[in-house]
């Protein structure tokens, strides 16, 4: 049996939104989808639940999400947060630059989100590295579509949050 890892999209997810500065400021408003996201992960259970989110561009991001919302998810949805699971948007530039054996920092954000959108790179993310061998990643969000890819060794779903 696969290992089972759950990534959680923020913004329209599992909160409202954040200040216009993307984690700059203000906190998050109420948490959303909450009956929805304990009801899958009660029914999945995962083994460890990471974070996807273009919301978090970069390690002050990781550092404001730690101080204003990860405690508040981790303790509504009964789960750990695992750090090692929260990769930046340069994070995942970085994963599509290896994958596709480009050279180092061609890959901007405004390429990530223009070329691959949220999907493709959750995707280039899992296909990329080795943690992730014999893993099935689970993306819920609420703009990707109903999709399943199988390759290598793993399994990648992606699953909109209004579905569940």
């Amino acid at each position: 049996m696969m290992k089972k890892i759950l990534f959680l999209d923020l913004e329209g997810t599992v909160i409202n939104q954040l200040g216009p500065e993307s984690f700059i400021g203000e906190p998050p408003d109420l948490l959303i989808n909450q009956e929805k996201i304990n009801a899958f992960i009660q029914r999945e259970r995962p083994e460890s639940v990471g974070v996807f989110s273009a919301a978090i561009h970069n390690d002050r991001n990781i550092a404001h999400f730690h101080n204003t919302v990860k405690r508040v998810l981790e303790s509504t949805h009964d789960m750990i947060v695992d750090n090692e699971l929260i990769p930046t948007v340069d994070d995942i530039c970085r994963c599509i630059e290896r994958r596709h054996k480009l050279q180092a920092n061609t890959v901007s954000q405004s390429d990530f989100f223009e070329f691959f959108g949220k999907e493709g790179g959750f995707i280039e993310f899992c296909r990329e590295s080795d943690k992730f061998s014999g893993c099935e990643m689970i993306l819920l969000d609420d703009v990707v579509p109903v999709l399943t890819v199988e390759c290598e060794d793993r399994l990648i779903r992606l699953i909109p949050v209004d579905r569940l």
